[in-house]
């Protein structure tokens, strides 16, 4: 990405950046799932990125949209899409992360080993972004999901381009 801009917006779980713009949007995942959205003949752009796929049922709260969560990322971004005049399905989208965090560990059960899968998180918050984007009628144009281990996402919301660099952990 093109030097001599500002510094990048770092983003964490929960958060949420949308519009016009020539900063550079980044973001750290491991189970976490970064969405990023980009219009091509507006130049509109955003990021969020959240940790859950839905909202637990017993979350306090008022009913306002939490970035956290993965259905109200995609409310968040098709309320901002629609402020600026345009529908979130006329944008092309891409998905990052749902990496396992945890190896698969072997357990001994009645002399027998079991495979137990210690974090399916990643895939369910990767499965729930897929679902919720071909709800909308938003292309997907590149998913970076799964395995095990993190990704380092950097966003340009001027070109639509982003840059993965995908991190193993060992098993």
């Amino acid at each position: 990405m093109s030097s001599g801009r500002k510094p990048p917006i770092v983003i964490h779980a929960g958060d949420l950046v949308f519009g016009k713009g020539n900063r550079r949007i980044k973001t750290l995942l491991g189970s976490c799932i970064a969405i990023t959205v980009w219009h091509p003949r507006h130049k509109l752009g955003g990021m969020c990125h959240f940790a859950l796929a839905k909202k637990p049922a017993n979350v306090p709260g008022s009913g306002k949209p939490d970035a956290r969560y993965a259905e109200d990322c995609i409310k968040l971004f098709r309320k901002l899409a629609e402020e600026r005049g345009t529908s979130l399905s006329e944008y092309r989208a891409n998905i990052y992360g749902g990496g396992n965090m945890l190896a698969s560990a072997q357990m001994d059960v009645d002399s027998e080993f079991a495979e137990v899968e210690r974090s399916p998180v990643g895939d369910a918050n990767a499965a729930q972004a897929f679902a919720l984007l071909i709800s909308e009628g938003v292309s997907i144009n590149e998913a970076d999901v799964g395995e095990q281990g993190y990704r380092k996402v950097e966003f340009d919301p001027m070109s639509g381009r982003a840059r993965v660099d995908f991190v193993p952990v060992a098993g």
